[in-house]
């Protein structure tokens, strides 16, 4: 059997770019993205590849919550996860640009704890019967600058 990627942000340009190298790999994958069409396409961009689509989204706990139970229901031995996810970029250190603390807790909102939430609930799915696996963050906070 096949190793399987979660790759999440799927249809973002390096997940896509994710997606694609996995499946050169020999890598069955289940590809996470919000939007239907798009991971739609990417099943068309590589017809004939092991790829499993899972719409959804792990913008909050009850986001991730739902996604863990739909791909627990999969029953894939997931070995790795790549997370790319990202909010919006922002330049220079958060509380110094206007907005101040309602800036400072968007900012949490859109890039740290979605991955607090995906790790909370995919890294224990990861785990069931045994099972390791390994854990990519691509992008997120601090990925090409100091966050705050």
């Amino acid at each position: 059997m096949s190793e399987t990627v979660l790759v999440l942000g799927a249809t973002g340009v390096v997940g896509r770019g994710v997606v694609e190298a996995a499946v050169e790999a020999g890598r069955r994958v289940i590809a996470v993205a919000r939007g239907r069409d798009a991971l739609e396409a990417l099943r068309r961009d590589h017809a004939g590849a092991g790829i499993d689509l899972v719409p959804g989204s792990v913008a909050n706990e009850a986001d991730a919550a739902a996604l863990a139970r739909r791909l627990r229901d999969l029953d894939r031995p997931i070995t790795g996860v790549a997370a790319a996810v990202a909010g919006v970029p922002r330049r220079g250190r958060i509380l110094d640009n206007d907005g101040g603390p309602d800036a400072m807790r968007a900012a949490l909102d859109e890039d740290l704890l979605p991955h607090v939430a995906a790790a909370r609930h995919l890294l224990p799915l990861m785990a069931e019967r045994g099972r390791g696996g390994t854990w990519l963050l691509i992008g997120g906070p601090a990925g090409a600058l100091p966050w705050a």
